[in-house]
């Protein structure tokens, strides 16, 4: 004991110490000290947390209290014994601007306010689901205070202290160190405020989003740096994320826009240097483009939005692709992505052989592009390919003339330059050519001809391989309907083969019993009688041909028609050596390509006769090549009579002479001709120059020189007419009052003078019209005498002449005596004074105020129709009154009027087309019923098909089909299955036989006849349109199409009614979705037959075809529903077999067959979900089985490619659907997922807001008095019930009443003690 104790437990404790346990004994002592201590200790009180309370103050002292929050130095403790009232929303707001209240301190009295309001609702009764809405309620309202806030600063941008307000809204939240360089500071109290969850953050990012959407120009750059703060949090959100990415993209495409249109105004000006606005413009449009890669590198996903890619997509390929490769393969999987949901019945890309067809006939009808044959050439890497397309293209029947033949033969000569083996590629074509059914076979010959004709196709190796092959047995190897591979024998040209190939050539065909002296016989009889029919030509030459003996041989009144290609050629070469001897030429042309430099002047001339006769020989024998070194030759010619019809040749066959390269060579030849005459006889030959200068006006790329050959006409014209000295008024009284010869007097009129009135042209174009009336089928002569005065008549006046001259076609039309309009028109037509397109017009506005008028008889107009039809197609036959050049000349116009006006031609071919069919009794019907029979016609129709098919359609057999007689319906049948056909029996033509012969090349054809079909069906249909037989012909048919393989049929597709394209989708729907498998079906016949499989793709491919009716028929929201319910129930069960199958073959057929196949459905079908409750409620289950699919391949793993995209097909689908998924929808199926929601992918398509609080759960034990322990207690069960938190009452500083336990959050959650 020490001094100062009074008292000790030294004898208590010293002997307990001392004992062996003593220790344990202290350490138990201690032990219970401390769980006494615990247990005293423990805070046990209820919370005594209450909010700081409002009170009512004066003005005055709301302002002090406001000043002192705004000072630092002054504790919250302080200030929170009372918050004066009435600080609240936007005054709240307004106050801490105005105040400059520091950001943390504007937050504490945001919440000591915010959770007064809140616990006021409870202070009123409000409990449960109305007290939630209620607080839901205030909060929305503070988050619209909050965002009104914010746009009354952004909407100050301008003003006086603008930059002092913008600096303290704005708070350094993140540094985007890639895309700024400096600091900038955010907006510091909304940030606050949505960072601590204080705001509906959905509302508040909405606003955000729509905020950008709409903002002017002026505001974009503060719009652009207050989203970047919520950057991150917005991506997070596909109903956020890809607004986004759609209001940068759109404000993107709006500022470079007016940049550009800046940049071409300083092009347009270009004293300014810089525009004023490019300076604004330039840098945010950089910051936009920064922003977008920023998005185009992170959230691809955003940019899923098929709408908004298709109008965007050049730009944005343009801004980001070029010069940048890192944004290649973004942008291709971006633009993969959306192209899944391109509308509807979209074209697809075609394919290589549609591509290179569709060029190929456009040199039909425009004059060929030098750059042709490099542009094929790329068109697809199997060179091969390309040849075997243009020998079908070449030789089929369905393009018509010989253009055809000399463009492929150019393209095929530019090819094999390129290495390619041509030999070899026609002799595998021959091979392979077993049906020459569908083969025009003289063309075929005639290609082959040309390309063996410049070495290009080996003669030699033909006869190797035709021996190899076993050669020629009999006389049917060589026949005209023999095979291709046998019957070239007969047809290859033999004027470049070696004597020893000749042999050859001579033994294989004495096998066939066909002499090949049989053959040099009938050359020779051809070429006495050709020779026969030159007498201008040079004689002395060809001595064997001009002896009596030869000429008495040759009977020939013409040229055989069925003459072998092998004999047309010799023949034309013999003619093109004719003429160059004539014209005393040293060398020949080449065939490979066509030589520019000019020929030299020959020593003798061709006449204008001989050359006619030349011209029309080859031309009959097809021989243009040889036509078109004959050209070359004589254009050296002096004679202007020649050189015009050389002109003429070329205007004919333009687009012929344009594939064979000599049109552009020939035309400047014929120029410098032109000029170099002119300069000699210093006059201007006027025929000449009219040709040239028609020939002119149809080359694209000569509208300048037609321009300067039309004027040099005009002042041609002029020049002649201003010999006279007066008037030609002057002299009306000799025409008048004279009785001598007509002509002879009307030639004076006209050289009397350089000028003409009105009144004098009007009386003279009567005289010259009465007196060439009277001339009709008399006089001849006087008929061509007229016809070419009034030729000179129209230089005086074109315009006023040509009112004349229809005004007197229309009187002349309605005269019943007078002869046909060939011989009335035809003449004129050929001299230049009157336009075919004008006899046309007239005519047919004629006709259709005679069908309008009852007591006109139907003859007349049948009559008219008839006769125009021939005036524009029939060769005019008329030597008395017209020249062979006048003849020609006259188809020339004819080709133009044909080309030119398609529609009106269309017309005038219908109605005679009616009235010959129709009209019983009319002496002249069986010319014009061989006139429809021609094959002339023939090829005129499928020129109009393939530049028009619709048209040809619309104008021409539509109406036929509607509303004639069966007579001519049956006619118009029989025309188009022989344009399909040309080889039918008479057989008519089926739906399954139309779509089993459609191909890349026959399509157009197939198109017309697919509309005579569907418009026989609308007439004889009575009934309902699902037992239609013609329905359910085109059903067995394009299901038999698509077994075969075949894919053009689905280009006829479009062309069937909307109603019959929804009636074959909805009826492939069906199937389809019947076909799929179902969790409970056996295993005989399960997902995995190959049978059910290759069936459901020949629907889709169906389906696919039709979709464009889906968006073409009215809304039906029944069948819609119906249609989405059952893919929902088709997924549903998919997804159940892949789940729950154990059978790997299973889960391998349906991830490789039956999901792709159900994705691309649904994908066609997605506008079906409609916007109705019951669609809204279908597009969820969708949503959500999807999602489930989704999750379940990830499990899976992307170990293949085919799963990977099998994935992505499924997401973007998921959030294609998802985007205009109702709000409350979204909500039920964010409940309905549960745990699936911690995938990012999952949160991001539901756009499920992430809470950082859902984490934290209340943790209780409750006794469980019916069980009870080992020891007899009743046993204590955990239970975790979720814990949210309060947020507006997590105050720092909550209350002046200092307590135990006066925090937000009690401290008995966390079993706290007390301290000392």
């Amino acid at each position: 004991m020490t001094q100062n104790e009074t008292g000790s437990a030294r004898s208590a404790i010293l002997p307990a110490l001392k004992h062996k346990s003593g220790l344990q004994t202290l350490s138990s002592l201690f032990t219970n000290v401390l769980a006494q201590r615990r247990a005293h200790g423990q805070i046990n009180s209820a919370s005594t947390f209450k909010p700081p309370p409002r009170v009512t103050v004066t003005d005055t002292k709301r302002e002090m209290w406001l000043k002192d929050l705004a000072n630092p130095t002054i504790s919250l403790r302080r200030l929170s014994r009372s918050i004066p009232h009435g600080i609240r929303g936007k005054v709240l707001l307004e106050q801490s601007l105005s105040k400059n209240i520091p950001i943390e301190r504007a937050v504490w009295l945001a919440k000591c306010v915010g959770a007064n309001e809140l616990r006021s609702f409870r202070r009123k009764g409000a409990s449960g689901t109305f007290a939630m809405g209620g607080e839901a309620k205030w909060i929305r309202d503070f988050t619209v205070c909050v965002e009104q806030f914010l746009e009354s600063i952004i909407g100050s941008c301008g003003e006086k202290d603008f930059k002092a307000r913008i600096t303290y809204a704005y708070v350094t939240f993140i540094l985007f160190k890639h895309f700024w360089l400096t600091t900038y500071t955010r907006i510091r109290l909304a940030t606050h405020f949505h960072a601590e969850h204080l705001l509906d953050r959905e509302h508040y990012m909405d606003w955000l989003v729509s905020s950008l959407e709409s903002s002017p120009q002026t505001k974009l750059p503060v719009w652009l740096l207050i989203t970047q703060v919520y950057w991150s949090d917005l991506l997070k959100y596909r109903k956020y994320g890809r607004r986004l990415s759609t209001a940068m993209i759109n404000h993107l495409a709006e500022v470079r826009g007016q940049l550009d249109a800046c940049i071409f105004e300083v092009l347009s000006i270009f004293q300014i240097s810089k525009h004023t606005d490019h300076d604004i413009l330039a840098p945010l449009c950089d910051r936009v483009k920064d922003l977008l890669k920023e998005l185009l590198s992170t959230s691809t996903d955003n940019f899923i939005s098929p709408k908004v890619w298709a109008t965007h997509k050049e730009m944005i390929s343009f801004e980001f692709g070029s010069g940048n490769p890192q944004f290649i393969p973004i942008l291709a999987t971006i633009e993969r992505r959306n192209s899944r949901f391109n509308p509807t019945g979209a074209s697809k890309e075609p394919t290589a052989r549609k591509r290179l067809i569709t060029a190929l006939d456009k040199t039909l009808v425009e004059p060929f592009s030098n750059d042709l044959p490099r542009i094929c050439w790329d068109i697809d890497g199997d060179k091969t390919l390309l040849i075997l397309v243009i020998l079908d293209w070449s030789t089929s029947l369905y393009r018509p003339g010989t253009t055809k033949t000399f463009v492929a033969a150019r393209m095929i000569r530019y090819w094999a330059k390129l290495g390619v083996d041509v030999t070899a590629v026609i002799l595998d074509y021959l091979d392979s050519s077993t049906s020459v059914s569908e083969i025009n076979k003289p063309a075929f010959f005639h290609l082959v001809s040309e390309l063996a004709r410049s070495d290009h196709f080996s003669t030699p190796r033909y006869f190797q391989w035709l021996i190899a092959r076993g050669g020629i047995y009999d006389s049917k190897d060589v026949a005209v309907d023999s095979p291709l591979s046998t019957r070239l024998l007969a047809e290859l040209p033999i004027s470049n083969i070696s004597d020893s190939i000749s042999d050859l050539r001579t033994a294989l065909l004495d096998r066939a019993d066909l002499s090949t002296d049989d053959e040099n016989d009938l050359i020779q009889v051809c070429l006495v009688f050709m020779n026969g029919n030159l007498p201008g030509m040079q004689t002395g030459v060809d001595l064997d041909l001009e002896s009596r003996s030869c000429a008495k041989t040759s009977n020939l009144t013409e040229l055989p028609s069925n003459l072998s290609r092998t004999i047309k050629s010799e023949l034309g070469f013999w003619l093109r050596q004719k003429v160059r001897l004539q014209m005393v030429q040293p060398t020949i042309p080449p065939l490979d390509d066509w030589d520019v430099s000019p020929m030299k002047g020959g020593s003798s001339a061709i006449t204008g006769a001989d050359f006619n006769t030349v011209r029309g020989y080859l031309e009959f024998l097809g021989d243009y090549s040889m036509l078109a070194d004959v050209l070359k030759i004589v254009t050296s010619s002096n004679d202007t009579e020649v050189l015009a019809s050389c002109t003429d040749t070329l205007n004919l066959h333009l687009e012929t002479f344009s594939a064979i390269g000599a049109l552009n060579g020939l035309f400047d030849v014929l120029m410098g001709r032109l000029r170099a005459l002119t300069e000699e006889t210093d006059t201007v030959p006027r025929g000449f120059l009219v040709s040239l200068s028609d020939l002119a006006s149809r080359l694209p790329k000569e509208y300048n020189i037609a321009q300067q050959l039309a004027q040099q006409l005009a002042r041609s014209d002029r020049k002649t007419a201003a010999d006279a000295c007066s008037p030609v008024s002057d002299h009306m009284a000799i025409v008048e009052t004279a009785e001598v010869d007509f002509t002879d007097e009307i030639e004076k009129v006209l050289a009397s003078g350089n000028s003409m009135d009105q009144a004098t042209l009007e009386r003279l174009f009567h005289r010259i019209t009465l007196r060439l009336e009277e001339s009709w089928e008399k006089f001849p002569e006087q008929q061509r005498s007229c016809a070419l005065l009034l030729t000179r008549l129209r230089t005086f006046d074109a315009k006023q002449f040509d009112v004349l001259t229809v005004a007197w076609v229309r009187r002349v039309l309605h005269k019943e005596s007078r002869p046909g309009i060939m011989e009335v028109f035809g003449p004129l037509i050929s001299f230049g004074c009157l336009a075919l397109h004008d006899v046309v017009t007239s005519s047919v506005l004629n006709n259709d105020r005679d069908l309008g008028e009852a007591h006109v008889e139907h003859s007349s107009a049948a009559r008219i129709a008839q006769e125009l039809v021939n005036l524009l197609i029939a060769h005019c036959d008329l030597p008395e009154i017209m020249t062979l050049e006048d003849t020609y000349r006259l188809r020339i116009k004819q080709s133009h009027a044909q080309k030119d006006f398609p529609a009106e031609t269309l017309l005038v071919i219908r109605r005679a087309f009616e009235a010959v069919f129709t009209v019983n009794g009319s002496s002249q019907l069986p010319v014009f019923q061989r006139l429809f029979a021609a094959l002339d016609i023939y090829d005129i129709y499928r020129y109009y098909i393939l530049t028009d098919a619709a048209a040809f359609t619309q104008i021409f057999l539509l109406p036929l089909l509607r509303d004639s007689s069966s007579d001519v319906v049956d006619a118009v049948n029989a025309t188009i299955d022989k344009l399909l056909l040309p080889n039918n029996s008479g057989d008519s033509i089926t739906p399954e036989l139309l779509l089993s012969i459609a191909d890349d090349i026959s399509l157009p054809f197939c198109q017309v006849k697919l509309a005579a079909l569907l418009q026989a069906q609308d007439t004889e249909m009575d009934g309902d349109l699902a037992e239609s037989g013609h329905l359910a012909a085109f059903d067995r048919a394009i299901e038999s199409a698509v077994e075969a393989g075949r894919t053009t049929w689905a280009s006829i597709i479009p062309l069937l009614d909307v109603s019959i394209s929804q009636h074959l989708r909805q009826r492939a729907d069906a199937q389809f979705l019947g076909l799929y498998p179902n969790p409970k079906a056996n295993s005989s016949d399960g997902p995995w037959v190959h049978s059910r499989i290759k069936r459901a793709e020949n629907l889709l491919s169906i389906v696919d075809a039709t979709a464009h009716s889906i968006s073409a028929s009215p809304s039906q929201d029944s069948t819609n529903n119906v249609l989405a319910s059952d893919m929902v129930i088709a997924l549903n069960g998919t997804w159940l077999l892949l789940a729950n199958s154990q059978s790997q073959d299973i889960k391998d057929s349906i991830i490789t067959k039956w999901l792709p196949c159900l994705l691309s459905f649904m994908t066609i079908h997605v506008g079906t979900f409609e916007a109705s409750k019951l669609g809204q409620e279908c597009r969820a289950k969708a949503i959500l089985a999807l999602s489930a699919v989704f999750l379940h391949l990830q499990a899976l793993g992307t170990s293949t490619e085919a799963i990977r995209d099998l994935i992505e097909h499924t997401y973007d689908l998921a959030l294609h659907l998802v985007d205009n998924l109702p709000e409350d929808m979204r909500q039920q199926c964010i409940r309905s997922l549960r745990d699936t929601t911690s995938s990012p992918s999952i949160s991001y398509l539901f756009s499920i807001a992430d809470n950082p609080t859902d984490w934290l759960v209340l943790r209780q034990k409750d006794k469980m008095q019916s069980v009870t322990g080992p020891d007899g207690k009743p046993v204590e069960k955990e239970k975790l019930t979720p814990f949210p938190l309060k947020r507006w009452e997590m105050l720092g500083e909550p209350t002046p009443n200092v307590g135990e336990n006066d925090t937000s959050l009690s401290l008995t959650l966390f079993g706290a003690r007390r301290l000392g």
